[in-house]
């Protein structure tokens, strides 16, 4: 009888869920948040573990192998018009994987082993380019990305926004959207001591210690909720604000005191 241990089998396909998404999301050029990645590698995880127990033979029919990808797709990249694409692109990457890995693990005599550590390296990375190669001629998901303009304290800057449809911040009592973007990419717009005041101090505290200044009107808080994240709070600064062009007068830039693209390739998100 075949002897499963539950942690490693729970710690490998998180990873290799991670990994497989990850790659999924390189692949299409599309920005997802790392944490989405994460989480939706776990339930993955959680899933192989209940899928191994005799109890649950169902979680093994096709069926529910495609909706248990079609969850991790939903909640790594969200609602978007490029879902399925990508879902696709997920299931191509799994099923290159999972071929590879079977074909450098049978020995000469065609007997399966299991695969060892270089072995899934060397499998994971064959199958990634394999499917790039094919999913890449499809063109890149430029169309989810925007140019925004924002000018104050008689500066300008020009970043490029991610739609993130996870991203809902609005002003909670103008419904006024709001266009997340680290306080290090706005430091050309921000004059120096303001910038060292909202690089240093909490959202509250900078509100403290500008009262009664010149730019007290130009800030708010704004209530901030995400995964992991719970009742927190975003400084909101108030701007003039062009997206691709057009102006948004209502719109708000909330300052992140971390990076919000993890490759660099976007210095901003909004929301849909």
């Amino acid at each position: 009888m075949q002897v499963i241990y539950i942690d490693i089998l729970f710690l490998t396909n998180t990873a290799a869920n991670y990994l497989l998404l990850l790659a999924s999301a390189k692949i299409c050029d599309v920005y997802t948040l790392r944490r989405r990645i994460f989480f939706a590698a776990l339930a993955g995880g959680v899933y192989s573990v209940f899928a191994a127990i005799p109890t649950y033979d169902y979680l093994n029919t096709l069926a529910a192998k495609a909706l248990s990808a079609a969850v991790m797709a939903l909640l790594t990249f969200g609602f978007r018009k490029a879902i399925l694409r990508l879902y696709c692109v997920f299931l191509a990457v799994s099923a290159s994987l999972g071929g590879v890995v079977y074909a450098v693990s049978l020995g000469t005599d065609g007997i399966f082993s299991p695969p060892g550590i270089r072995s899934l390296a060397l499998s994971f990375l064959v199958s990634v380019a394999i499917i790039a190669a094919v999913f890449r001629r499809s063109g890149k998901a430029s169309a989810e990305t925007h140019k925004v303009h924002i000018s104050c304290f008689g500066k300008s800057i020009e970043l490029t926004a991610f739609v993130d449809t996870g991203n809902s911040l609005k002003d909670p009592l103008s419904g006024a959207p709001a266009i997340i973007v680290s306080t290090a990419d706005l430091k050309p717009l921000l004059p120096g001591e303001l910038y060292r005041l909202v690089s240093t101090l909490g959202p509250a505290e900078v509100l403290e210690a500008l009262s009664g200044s010149a730019y007290a009107d130009k800030f708010r808080l704004l209530p901030y909720s995400a995964v992991g994240v719970e009742n927190s709070m975003l400084l909101a600064l108030r701007a003039d604000v062009k997206i691709d062009g057009k102006p948004s007068p209502q719109t708000l830039i909330a300052l992140s005191p971390t990076n919000v693209s993890d490759g660099g390739a976007y210095s901003a998100l909004m929301g849909i």
